[in-house]
C-alpha cells in the first residue's frame, strides 16, 4: 500500500494505517527531536506531542507535502511549543530544519 492509500485510510479512521505511516518516519522524528531538545525525556515529550497532534490532525492533511514533511513540521512547532513553556531555546526559523529546505510542510 503507498502512503497515499494509507493516508486515505487513516484518514477514515484506520489506526493501524496510520501506525503504519508513523512507523515509516517515527525514527527521523526522534532523531530531530533529540537534536532539538538535547535530552531524552524532552525529546519523548516532543515525540508524543507529534503523534497526538498528528492523530487530532489527520483529517487536515492536504498532501501538498509529503506525509514525512508533514510530520516534521508538527514535530517543530511541538518543540518550539515546549521550549516556549520552558524557556529552554531559542529555535531557528522551521525552513532550516526541513529536509531539502522544502518548506511545505502543513500542521
Amino acid at each position: 500500500m503507498n502512503e497515499q492509500q494509507l493516508v486515505s485510510r487513516a484518514k477514515a479512521g484506520d489506526f493501524q494505517a496510520f501506525m503504519t505511516l508513523i512507523d515509516a518516519h517515527k525514527g527521523k522524528i526522534y532523531g530531530l527531536a533529540q537534536k532539538l531538545a538535547g535530552n531524552k525525556e524532552d525529546a519523548e515529550d516532543i515525540v508524543q506531542d507529534t503523534l497526538l497532534k498528528a492523530i487530532d490532525k489527520i483529517d487536515q492533511f492536504r498532501g501538498e507535502a509529503s506525509f514525512g514533511t508533514w510530520l516534521y513540521s508538527i514535530a517543530l512547532n511541538q518543540a518550539r511549543a515546549l521550549f516556549a513553556r520552558s524557556k529552554q531555546a531559542d529555535l531557528k526559523p522551521i525552513e532550516e530544519y526541513l529536509p531539502g529546505g522544502n518548506n511545505h510542510g502543513e500542521s
